[in-house]
């Protein structure tokens, strides 16, 4: 006799039923019966440390862009607005180490500099998606699917070389 396939939604822990009759009410479920619960809540917790860490990024890059624009503001919150550097742009003017390259920037951000800890905000949101690469790539190698560890690595490796290169 072939059994029909329910599929059956627990609101305490998210579960896949396969086989036999769908759950009655005011019965228990037979762990036995059910395929793949642990690593559906392995890939809940998962998808929620992603979640918290892509949160967790955008907080403290917001956080440190508004010390930064504190600070900021403090240090040069008297100064007059010179519009004649504003009228033409040449990429020279930006070439700044303490706020283009990453030493410079910790280095700037260790001495007070404003303009540093405000791209140091910026590098932290730059960051977060990278984080959710990486863990989704630890994530698809303890799933063991291979297709995916190798996009998503992929994905990381375009992002590195895209990062590092000149």
């Amino acid at each position: 006799m072939i059994r029909p396939l329910f599929y059956s939604l627990s609101i305490s822990s998210i579960s896949l039923k396969i086989g036999g009759v769908p759950p009655q009410e005011g019965r228990g479920y037979d762990d036995s019966s059910y395929i793949g619960s642990t690593a559906i809540t392995l890939l809940k917790n998962m998808q929620i440390l992603i979640s918290r860490t892509l949160r967790l990024g955008v907080t403290i890059a917001s956080v440190l862009a508004l010390i930064g624009g504190v600070f900021y503001f403090i240090q040069h919150g008297t100064e007059l607005l010179d519009t004649e550097k504003y009228q033409s742009f040449s990429y020279a003017d930006t070439q700044n180490p303490a706020t283009t390259t990453f030493t410079g920037i910790l280095q700037g951000v260790w001495t007070g500099n404003s303009e540093s800890i405000i791209q140091l905000g910026v590098i932290a949101l730059l960051l977060t998606p990278i984080m959710r690469v990486v863990l989704s790539l630890f994530d698809f190698v303890k799933q063991r699917d291979w297709l995916y560890v190798g996009i998503t690595a992929f994905v990381l490796a375009v992002i590195i070389i895209n990062s590092v290169a000149e």
